[in-house]
């Protein structure tokens, strides 16, 4: 499901690659067991992504009904693996910009209410300016996103638009 997610990102979103030149986080993927009731995460210091192993909670056929807990919002695109996927991405993506790109970032996050964020990106996204951007990622890359009636809050849609080039 990675490889599949990173093909998509690198087909569709130009500044895909160069976000993640000399990088193989993907490579480094685990299956483990997490924190109860996590799919994923990732991890900064390794550069890797993990998935849970089922034990703690999760298993593969309860993986919708356990995503709709993680990741509250009504955001169906992201209410599935693929979503997950994306997000954890999402996290590796942040972890490697820098300097204007990150404080653009911050001011877009600081311009919105906790209200806003849960409304319109998503309850979990609320938590910080690290779950926002994997959450607003993992929707701005959906396959449904420039088709769906809904939107991430404009400033929002616009940095993605610029960090990506689509």
């Amino acid at each position: 499901e990675t490889g599949a997610q990173l093909v998509h990102l690198k087909e569709n979103y130009p500044k895909m690659n160069e976000l993640l030149e000399g990088r193989a986080f993907f490579r480094y993927l685990e299956i483990n067991t997490l924190d109860k009731g996590t799919l994923a995460e990732y991890d900064k210091v390794y550069d890797k992504i993990t998935y849970s192993n089922g034990k703690n909670g999760v298993s593969s056929k309860r993986v919708s009904r356990n995503l709709q807990k993680v990741t509250p919002g009504k955001w169906s695109g992201c209410n599935d693996l693929s979503g997950t996927v994306r997000h954890e991405i999402g996290h590796a993506v942040q972890h490697r910009i820098s300097g204007s790109t990150r404080r653009n970032w911050n001011v877009v996050y600081g311009s919105m209410s906790t209200k806003t964020i849960s409304k319109q990106i998503s309850k979990y996204g609320s938590k910080n300016a690290q779950e926002a951007f994997s959450e607003s990622f993992a929707m701005y890359t959906s396959p449904v996103y420039k088709s769906s009636s809904k939107k991430l809050p404009k400033d929002v849609d616009n940095y993605f638009k610029n960090l990506l080039g689509a």
